[in-house]
């Protein structure tokens, strides 16, 4: 013990009880015997901690590493890892293309990062990236999982478990999330921000580790990492919805159109994605794609969302009872939705239903209009509310 050294304090309602070093507090010197050094030298004591004493075959040498006290007699001994035991590291190490490519995932790279390394937890499906910004040497872990969440509902993917304090909601992108701190025992606080990507069935985890958590906004990281509109027109990745009550693992594909303004996730494995010059189409692959039934189509018009509504109205409510409300997506916040599921003048439900979403755009609206058969219509109405949550609006090359 250091001379002058409290043996025990209480600091900030914590008890502290300083102790010496298990093993070593008598010995002046350690002395480290490498494997191969002849068991001779050793006194009986330290033969004892060695672990050699008792072997049948007596060894001549050392087998293992040995550090060992002589003033105390005694020591510590390493022992190998056999290889037949070994367990290996589950983490797999890999890049940012890879995560992209192959398992369907992506981070967003905050601006000034450095030190960044990628892995990907195969049993978990679970991506991570590791890195520092340029002007702190504080660590900072991102994580991505697929999950099926209700709303309102959060998992923490970190793998930190503290009591957290001032804990507070917060909103990363159109994404709920909630942000926190904890001391870890000693000088170091860690702080967690946690979102869930509804639209895409992705759940976030960013933390940091630090000494000093003022000056950071970890909220401004966590939308640097979130980058939703950062993908890339073709871009692979996986998500979980819930259908039916039912998880279910959706592959999607990310489209970017800079003609008409948007960009969106679809269903790649049960959509064709058809593009025109006008428009965007995705139609379901099981239907004649000369005469779909089940299909979502986004287009642009430059009247405001005021005088598009009304002109749909007029159109739908020829063969529909119309219900037309104001809608709150994820991607796109506020926009009107126009309901055509209901035959006109109360005469049941039709074969075909329609769903309008109108969209603000800089200079106009985006209508994207979901179609579906009555047959189809819970199956595919969920498909294409979660393709429509995902949809962002952007400056169009019109």
């Amino acid at each position: 013990m250091d001379e002058g050294q409290l043996e025990e304090a209480i600091e900030d309602g914590i008890r502290y009880v300083t102790v010496e070093p298990y093993g070593v507090s008598e010995g002046d010197e350690m002395l480290l015997y490498r494997p191969g050094t002849p068991v001779s030298v050793l006194s009986e004591g330290m033969r004892f901690w060695a672990h050699v004493v008792y072997d049948e075959d007596h060894p001549t040498e050392l087998e293992n590493w040995f550090l060992g006290s002589e003033a105390n007699d005694s020591g510590f001994v390493g022992f190998r890892i056999k290889a037949e035991v070994a367990l290996e590291n589950p983490w797999e190490e890999t890049t940012a293309e890879q995560l992209a490519q192959v398992f369907g995932v992506s981070f967003g790279l905050p601006e000034g990062a450095e030190n960044v390394a990628y892995r990907w937890l195969e049993s978990e499906r679970l991506a991570e990236m590791q890195f520092t910004l340029e002007s702190t040497s504080d660590e900072f872990c991102a994580r991505i999982q697929p999950a099926a969440l209700q709303e309102g509902e959060l998992l923490n993917i970190a793998g930190m478990y503290f009591a957290w304090e001032n804990e507070e909601e917060v909103s990363i992108g159109h994404c709920y999330g909630t942000i926190g701190q904890a001391q870890t025992g000693s000088e170091d606080w860690v702080e967690l921000c946690l979102w869930y990507d509804a639209a895409s069935g992705l759940m976030y985890s960013l933390s940091v580790c630090s000494t000093d958590l003022d000056g950071l906004d970890l909220t401004v990281v966590a939308e640097q990492v979130y980058a939703k509109a950062g993908r890339q027109d073709g871009e692979r990745f996986e998500g979980v919805i819930m259908l039916e009550g039912m998880e279910e693992t959706v592959r999607y594909e990310h489209i970017r159109n800079d003609t008409i303004g948007f960009e969106m996730d679809y269903d790649y494995e049960r959509f064709e994605r058809r593009s025109e010059s006008d428009r965007e189409c995705f139609v379901s692959c099981y239907d004649d794609p000369n005469n779909p039934e089940n299909y979502l189509e986004v287009t642009y018009s430059p009247a405001d969302t005021d005088t598009v509504a009304a002109s749909v109205c007029e159109t739908l409510s020829n063969d529909y009872d119309i219900i037309v409300e104001s809608f709150m997506l994820d991607g796109a916040d506020n926009c009107t939705r126009i309901d055509a599921s209901e035959a006109k003048g109360g005469k049941g439900t039709p074969d075909l239903l329609q769903v309008v979403y109108i969209i603000p755009a800089a200079d106009g609206s985006l209508i994207a209009t979901a179609h579906c058969s009555f047959e189809s219509a819970e199956g595919f109405g969920a498909r294409f509310r979660n393709m429509m949550h995902t949809l962002v609006v952007i400056d169009g090359n019109r």
